[in-house]
């Protein structure tokens, strides 16, 4: 096993242990149903574990991208069978929030982490 991978296990079970339980969603594009005039989508959902932060009101500024109640996200690489994505939806306590940012965290050519940026729905 690589340095990196040691590393990616070792933020896997950090996150596990002390992260905060959320459910990520991927919603996938479906068909066109010509007898409803619609289009279908699927979902899948992953409760998984992840290290959630808001944002101090130093980074909350007049032009920025990020906003109030804005929330930093961290994610084990091993947590999802896939990389997060834009307009993915995260549910965290009673609150829906949509990913706007995806930051992979390298170690060498291996992804350890994913930062999200997400927002309040």
């Amino acid at each position: 096993m690589s340095m990196a991978e040691r590393l990616q296990q070792s933020a896997h079970r950090l996150i596990q242990a002390r992260g905060t339980s959320i459910v990520y969603r991927r919603v996938v594009q479906g068909r066109y149903d010509t007898a409803t005039a619609q289009m279908i989508n699927s979902s899948t959902e992953h409760p998984i574990k992840a290290v959630v932060a808001a944002y101090r009101g130093s980074e909350v500024m007049h032009g920025s991208t990020v906003v109030r109640h804005d929330k930093r996200l961290q994610l084990s690489s091993l947590s999802l069978p896939f990389a997060p994505q834009e307009n993915d939806t995260i549910t965290l306590g009673a609150d829906s929030f949509t990913v706007y940012a995806v930051d992979a965290q390298y170690a060498g050519d291996v992804v350890v982490t994913y930062q999200l940026k997400a927002r309040k729905n």
